[in-house]
């Protein structure tokens, strides 16, 4: 799990968590990568209200979700390749391209210029 970026934790379970976290994006995952509930990661939110905890969460968050940005371009840019078959046998590849996943990125990274009405 790649924990760079990440604020340094005492406590080893919220560690464990939030880099599972900043890996897959998704808490349930993070529970069964981590091996802490997703109720100590709740309690340290709302119960506790541990403000080291909540930065470095935000952190983790972020983190995540660049790892799908990252996603989304490759997808959009590079593409996936694709097995063509013919008759049962693989016989080729293509490489597919997301126009869908492009559209986001450029109106994500330009809004106002690839608003969907450029009159208003």
């Amino acid at each position: 799990m790649a924990t760079t970026g990440l604020p340094k934790l005492a406590n080893a379970k919220q560690a464990a968590f939030l880099a599972a976290y900043a890996e897959c994006g998704v808490l349930r995952k993070a529970e069964l990568l981590s091996g802490v509930s997703r109720m100590s990661h709740h309690d340290w939110l709302k119960v506790r209200e541990d403000p080291v905890y909540i930065a470095a969460f935000a952190v983790a968050e972020e983190m995540a979700i660049e790892q799908l940005e990252e996603e989304a371009r490759r997808r959009a840019v590079e593409g996936v390749p694709h097995p063509v078959y013919y008759k049962g046998k693989r016989v080729d590849t293509y490489q597919d391209y997301s126009d869908v996943l492009l559209i986001f990125k450029l109106k994500g990274a330009r809004p106002l210029k690839y608003k969907d009405n450029p009159s208003t």
